[in-house]
């Protein structure tokens, strides 16, 4: 029940990546029931070489013609946890706090002095690695999206991308 009522905050308002609202949902819903004395539930290992793995950022709704449809949601809905309890370990409440803020408001990632700018779309994948190094702090949400998340295109570019990052620095 918890993980529904979190798709009030989490969902394709703030997100244009299914991954990411079902992720965020998860996440808040174990974090929920921790807090009112219940153990914190981690997601499930995931196997290398799963049939069922679809990078997260192509795994969109089911569709009824699928014959791996109930595997591939286990995967995605539980990869999806994975991947943001692994950044919110890192980086914390707070930090993770910040970074949903930073989304829900539309505020750019890579802020000068003035007043951040807002950008006027969804979250994606990318923007989301952004927020999650820029606001978050965290060092690893690349690793972690190269490995999960990131279609082949987006992981080719991660070296410019770094790059690009330490030069802005």
């Amino acid at each position: 029940i918890l993980h529904e009522l979190g798709h009030l905050w989490f969902n394709d308002a703030w997100f244009s990546a299914r991954w990411i609202g079902e992720g965020f949902a998860e996440e808040y819903a174990t974090r929920t029931l921790a807090a009112l004395g219940d153990p914190l539930t981690a997601p499930e290992p995931v196997r290398a070489g799963d049939p069922a793995a679809v990078r997260l950022a192509e795994w969109g709704q089911p569709t009824l013609s699928d014959e791996t449809i109930r595997e591939r949601e286990l995967y995605g809905y539980n990869t999806s946890f994975l991947v943001l309890r692994t950044v919110a370990d890192e980086i914390g409440a707070d930090a993770l706090r910040a970074v949903i803020d930073a989304a829900a408001d539309r505020t750019i990632a890579y802020r000068g002095d003035p007043s951040p700018e807002t950008v006027d779309r969804r979250v994606d994948s990318r923007r989301l690695l952004d927020l999650l190094e820029e606001v978050g702090g965290s060092s690893s949400a690349a690793g972690v999206f190269e490995q999960y998340v990131l279609t082949g295109n987006d992981v080719t570019l991660l070296p410019e991308r770094a790059a690009a990052r330490t030069s802005y620095d």
